[in-house]
């Protein structure tokens, strides 16, 4: 087991130059710094984070380049720990930010991978954490300052999404689905196109059941389709929602089919 300055090792490699935690690892490395390899490494740095993991990384010593493989066996952290990371120069930013309401999360336990080079890349895995579980397949790629471009497919079982975001009459919700869209870290604000199902959510203390989606999402903007099958509403809506503006625009069809609000 040694102890290392990512500091010291980025006078030797480029690629960590900028980086300032101390780590504590042990396992074996080997290969050269165009093409080396990592197997059955215990890693841990920060106050809750550690992994045991392979890796592969090659061209260390151009970052703009250079690609990486991680295999995550076994890995927990929390976003306090994440964020107090000092990120490579090469990096767009020096530390990744998140909305206030993921450091109640708690500890967050992956097992997944991570592969793709420092401007975009590839996360398929599983998450768990105290606000329930993420499976996720998915390509993020930091674009301009403090927006992040994703695509992919996550689907959750009994998250606390309502706790997650701190949204009030929010429970938890059971849904998969595919998304291609950016996030503004600054604004806070969601843009992309969304398409999944929705197999339960509970809404104001009541658990709806069968939603599907499939439009385009632009902050408090949808244009797309949406179906419910729940024993006490179902419904069709087409059309566009828009309460950006301070007058709200409404252009719609909507085919109810039953509702019966005293069980709602």
């Amino acid at each position: 087991s040694s102890n290392l300055s990512c500091s010291e090792l980025g006078q030797l490699l480029p690629s960590l130059k900028g980086m300032n935690q101390y780590l504590s690892l042990s396992g074996l490395i080997y290969g050269t710094l165009d093409d080396m390899k990592g197997k059955s490494l215990a890693l841990s740095i920060g106050t809750n984070t550690k992994a045991i993991l392979d890796f592969y990384v090659n061209d260390l010593m151009h970052p703009e380049k250079m690609y990486l493989f991680l295999d995550l066996k076994q890995s927990e952290t929390n976003f306090t720990d994440i964020s107090n990371i000092r990120l490579p120069n090469s990096a767009n930013r020096k530390y990744l930010e998140f909305p206030e309401s993921f450091y109640n999360a708690g500890l967050v336990k992956f097992k997944g991978n991570f592969s793709g080079f420092l401007s975009d890349f590839v996360t398929f895995g599983t998450l768990e954490s105290e606000m329930g579980s993420l499976s996720t397949d998915i390509l993020v790629t930091p674009e301009k300052e403090g927006e992040i471009y994703y695509s992919g497919n996550i689907s959750t079982s009994n998250f606390e999404l309502g706790k997650f975001f701190e949204l009030n009459n929010v429970g938890k919700i059971t849904f998969s689905g595919a998304a291609d869209g950016t996030y503004n870290n600054i604004e806070k604000t969601v843009s992309g196109i969304f398409k999944g199902n929705i197999e339960e959510v509970d809404l104001n203390q009541y658990v709806y059941k069968k939603i599907k989606f499939d439009g385009l999402l632009r902050d408090k903007m949808f244009d797309g389709l949406l179906s419910i099958n729940d024993p006490n509403l179902k419904f069709a809506f087409l059309g566009e929602l828009d309460l950006n503006s301070k007058i709200p625009r409404f252009d719609f069809d909507l085919n109810l089919r039953q509702a019966l609000p005293s069980k709602l």
